[in-house]
């Protein structure tokens, strides 16, 4: 799940303070810094990206109109877009602080018995007639529990576990179907996998992800071709174009031949992958990491499990079904790292 600023849904201080109906001071100053501050943040950068946009769009349209343009309606279509882009950022912020103000909320706070499972993505605690999401940054594994949460938002603020908990063997028999979700493998996948073999569904995978890429190679060497020759065409022959006309296509056509050759790379890895049929293994105490790259709209965040010192990125989900210092053996493709299959172990050093 999370491998920085974990909220600790056990936390003996929570629980206590929980077990009275109010909320531990730090429990509200990590709800504040994770729903307050955000709604703000949020409220105010919808509203300025929405008043500029609208702003700067009906201007237009009322330019548009005093012109007599007949046109105008057009203007209208195009203020759907500040209205979805910058209306987005007002939900989120109003759903923030909705939470928020449910938190601060006399008897807000309930507490209900069930158990957490692995649901849609994500671990979800499920009680009599509602299902409650834990806060962004806590972990838990899946169990029965006592679960003390926020009515309104259906929102974990702490747990007990139970006493007629899930046995160890129930525990990781529920993460190894999160698991199997978050990374698309089945227990046929896993036993063969225990062989270091590939399963023959898992091969069919890779092969398919092979003809997706030469699909996509065959796309990007046909465009700059089509172009070419359409220029060529309307410039009237071969013999009609200069040379400051070729060069723009050159320069196209170097960066194109740098994608296509590492296209070309992963199909090559691919295939030899595919028929290869193999798969390595390592096993240790999973550690969990996150990367963020580039900024604005090219911010992206990527997501790791780290054992024994090898990294291999996973998906979202893989991250959030995973539990963080337990004990795991990962199955991958020797060349490119990618996560086949996985399993929570024992761990020799805990009894019990």
């Amino acid at each position: 799940m999370r491998s920085s600023g974990t909220y600790d849904v056990t936390n003996p201080e929570f629980v206590s303070a929980n077990r009275y109906g109010q909320m531990a001071p730090q429990q509200v100053e990590a709800f504040k810094v994770a729903y307050l501050w955000p709604g703000v943040g949020f409220l105010v950068l919808g509203a300025v990206i929405s008043g500029f946009l609208l702003l700067m769009l009906g201007g237009m349209i009322v330019g548009m109109l005093a012109d007599g343009d007949d046109e105008w309606w057009i203007g209208l279509i195009v203020l759907i877009f500040p209205v979805l882009f910058g209306g987005g950022f007002l939900v989120a912020g109003l759903r923030n602080l909705w939470t928020w103000s449910r938190v601060n909320a006399t008897g807000a706070l309930t507490m209900a018995e069930g158990r957490l499972i692995w649901q849609r993505n994500n671990y979800k605690g499920i009680i009599d007639g509602a299902r409650l999401s834990l806060p962004g940054a806590a972990e838990l594994p899946p169990g029965a529990y006592r679960f003390f949460y926020i009515s309104g938002v259906n929102l974990i603020a702490s747990v007990e576990r139970l006493n007629l908990s899930a046995s160890p063997n129930d525990t990781q028999a529920e993460i190894t179907r999160a698991l199997q979700e978050s990374l698309d493998f089945t227990a046929e996948d896993l036993e063969a996998n225990r062989t270091l073999q590939l399963s023959g569904r898992q091969r069919n995978g890779l092969f398919a992800s092979v003809v997706g890429l030469i699909a996509l190679l065959g796309i990007l060497l046909l465009f700059p071709i089509v172009m070419a020759v359409g220029f060529i065409w309307s410039e009237g022959g071969f013999g009609a174009v200069n040379s400051s006309d070729v060069l723009p296509f050159l320069c196209f056509g170097g960066i194109m031949l740098g994608v296509v050759a590492v296209i070309a790379w992963s199909i090559v890895a691919g295939v030899r992958e595919a028929f290869a049929g193999i798969v390595e293994s390592v096993t240790g105490h999973l550690q969990e990491r996150t990367e963020v790259r580039g900024s604005g709209k090219s911010r992206h965040t990527y997501y790791y499990y780290v054992i024994d010192g090898q990294k291999f990125q996973v998906t979202p989900a893989a991250h959030r079904a995973s539990i963080e210092g337990m004990r795991y053996r990962l199955f991958y493709l020797p060349r490119s790292k990618k996560v086949m299959s996985a399993e929570p172990i024992p761990d020799p050093n805990v009894i019990g």
